[in-house]
């Protein structure tokens, strides 16, 4: 078809009549698309109609197809798909609009409540931490809500994975410090493989590849102020991670808001590739 830009954001489309013809909106350079757009068709000729597509949420593809007219030789515009709904013969050989199954992206933040991990809530680290965390998201998928919990040892059985409390009277990014610290705790992989989470962020300081899993994951390792560094041993974890491609992100905790700031920008971009691969693998 022949495209030609009318400017201030409008298109004019030449259609031949007996065609058919597609609209998808396409991200620059390949890259994820997300929040949500307005599109407004206005088919000038046959029956004149207009047609608005609103509230269209792009879930983080590099493309996303808007809709698909058929035109008939009288030069009238007929839908046959739209935003991930169909139209299809009914039985009563009218049309019938079939919706899509709708594909949402899910976020879950992991938090290690080992002993060794206390002073991480006891120092009131996590806050930054995870407001960082989900502006992240937000950035990258709007709305997106990364859901919170935290995990102990096997030993633990039905309580080694559990909800985040928050502290009363604060928001939920404000963690009730664990009653009881855990010994020898370990990322329940099989719970994670069954949730199937397209984003999960794992913070702790003893990151070790997770197998199985489909979805982008990725450790926040926080590290003291004063802190001299890693250990050899703790940097061939992190490496072991990096070359399994889950990248560990070494944060060393200062002022709130360089926490926040750096665990935003982290997670974005962990998001913004794993939305990418997803999709390709899709």
């Amino acid at each position: 078809m022949v495209v030609r830009d009318m400017g201030r954001g409008r298109f004019a489309i030449d259609a031949r009549p007996g065609s058919s013809q597609e609209i998808i909106l396409q991200g620059r350079g390949q890259s994820p698309l997300t929040g949500s757009v307005i599109v407004e068709v206005r088919v000038i000729g046959g029956t004149g109609q207009t047609l608005d597509v609103t509230d269209i949420h792009l879930l983080g593809d590099a493309s996303t197809p808007i809709l698909q007219m058929d035109i008939d030789a009288g030069g009238d515009a007929e839908l046959s798909s739209l935003v991930g709904s169909r139209a299809v013969v009914a039985d009563d050989g009218g049309h019938q609009w079939v919706p899509q199954e709708s594909v949402r992206t899910s976020a879950v933040c992991l938090i290690d409540r080992s002993a060794s991990m206390a002073w991480v809530y006891l120092q009131h680290v996590l806050p930054s931490l995870l407001h960082g965390i989900a502006d992240g998201c937000c950035e990258v998928m709007g709305d997106l809500e990364p859901e919170l919990l935290t995990y102990g040892a096997p030993a633990e059985g039905s309580r080694w994975l559990q909800d985040a409390h928050p502290a009363p009277g604060v928001d939920r990014f404000h963690l009730q410090p664990p009653e009881l610290f855990s010994s020898g705790a370990r990322v329940p992989e099989a719970a994670l493989a069954e949730r199937d989470d397209d984003f999960t962020v794992v913070v702790t300081d003893a990151p070790h590849p997770v197998m199985g899993l489909r979805g982008n994951v990725g450790f926040v390792l926080p590290v003291s102020e004063d802190a001299a560094g890693l250990t050899q041993d703790m940097q061939d974890k992190v490496t072991a991670c990096h070359s399994a491609g889950q990248p560990v992100l070494v944060l060393r905790v200062q002022s709130g808001d360089k926490v926040r700031a750096a665990a935003a920008q982290w997670s974005a971009d962990r998001l913004r590739s794993g939305l990418m691969r997803r999709r390709e693998s899709r």
